[in-house]
This record gives structure tokens, C-alpha cells and sequence, in this order.
């Protein structure tokens, strides 16, 4: 789709607009989720993407096994199969803080 006239513009650079049911764009946004949930674990995002299943869990600490459980309620087999995109998790919503209008 053409860009509307208030879509940001660099000229300089590559613009892209993913639309929101963009496959692309839902797997990239839940590895971003994936890795805020998991907080000081998130290296594991990067780690499933970048090993094998099979070496992925053989590399898994208890420790490690233990919070992808804790913090996603799943097992690491499918969280590794969600960091590759292979599926679509429904994650925890993220919190929003309200603010308050002391007029």
C-alpha cells in the first residue's frame, strides 16, 4: 500500500509498514515479548534461534527449564519452537501503569 501523507519518511532509509496480522511481524513482536517475560533469562530467545531443537534442550540447564516454566507456563520444547516462530504463543498481557489525573 502506497504511504499516507503523515507516515513518517526517511529518504535516506528503507521504510517498511508491517501491518499488525503480519506472520513476520507477529514473530518478531512475540521474541521482543519472549525476552521482556523471561527478563535476565532472555538470552534463551537468541539461543533457540540459534541452535537446533535437539541441541537447544540438550544445552538447557534445570535452572533455565525451570524459569521458561515459571515465567510462560511452557515447556522448553514449544518455547523453542514460539523463539523460531513455529508457533504463536498467547503470552502474558504486559503491564500498563495508569496514570491518574489529580485535577
Amino acid at each position: 500500500m502506497p504511504l499516507e501523507p503523515d507516515d513518517d519518511f526517511f529518504p535516506e532509509r528503507i521504510t517498511y509498514v508491517y501491518r499488525e496480522n503480519s506472520l513476520y511481524n507477529q514473530r518478531f513482536e512475540q521474541r521482543q515479548r519472549l525476552k521482556q517475560v523471561l527478563g535476565m533469562n532472555r538470552k534463551l530467545v537468541g539461543e533457540a534461534k540459534y541452535f537446533t531443537k535437539t541441541l537447544f534442550l540438550q544445552r538447557l540447564t534445570r535452572d533455565q527449564a525451570n524459569a521458561i516454566w515459571k515465567c510462560l507456563n511452557v515447556e522448553p520444547g514449544d518455547f523453542w519452537r514460539a523463539a523460531n516462530g513455529k508457533v504463536i504463543l498467547q503470552l502474558p498481557k504486559r503491564s500498563v501503569q495508569r496514570e491518574f489525573d489529580f485535577d
